[in-house]
């Protein structure tokens, strides 16, 4: 079954875990994939890990400055893209008594500035027809007080 044959997905935070599994999933199904990630590491793992054409990206979450460096990869390699998927996130579980200003900053940069700062940059190279996706935490789910910051 080729679902995505001839669609164009861009996951941030891509480059690990299940969003990785999904880029392999959309790519093995006839689709171009382009992930984002910030871990040397994980991008290496996502470029062994994807076929050949598909973009695998340095781009860090927190920056406000990145949003236009990813948006601008993507336009140059292609005329859209048919899916969205940001799912960039970070958690850093400890006491909320440990909690300061610069690590209530990160998360909220990481997890709630730029996911509105991408899909805003991204919005007009997203084809009709096409979706955008926001991941969240399961912290609150979960009982994870220090995850809900």
């Amino acid at each position: 079954m080729n679902r995505f044959e001839n669609k164009t997905v861009l996951i941030t935070g891509g480059t690990s875990g299940f969003a990785l599994e999904a880029a392999k999933t959309i790519a093995n199904e006839g689709g171009r994939v382009a992930v984002t990630g910030h871990s040397d590491d994980h991008l290496e793992d996502a470029r062994k890990a994807l076929p050949e054409g598909s973009l695998v990206l340095k781009n860090d979450a927190s920056d406000p400055g990145a949003v236009a460096d990813l948006a601008k990869a993507v336009r140059e390699k292609w005329d859209g893209i048919d899916g969205l998927w940001l799912n960039a996130g970070y958690g850093k579980f400890r006491p909320n008594q440990k909690n300061d200003a610069h690590f209530f900053d990160q998360m909220m940069n990481t997890n709630v500035r730029e996911p509105v700062l991408q899909m805003a940059e991204l919005m007009d190279d997203i084809k009709d027809g096409g979706a955008v996706l926001l991941s969240a935490s399961v912290a609150p789910y979960l009982g994870q007080a220090q995850g809900a910051v």
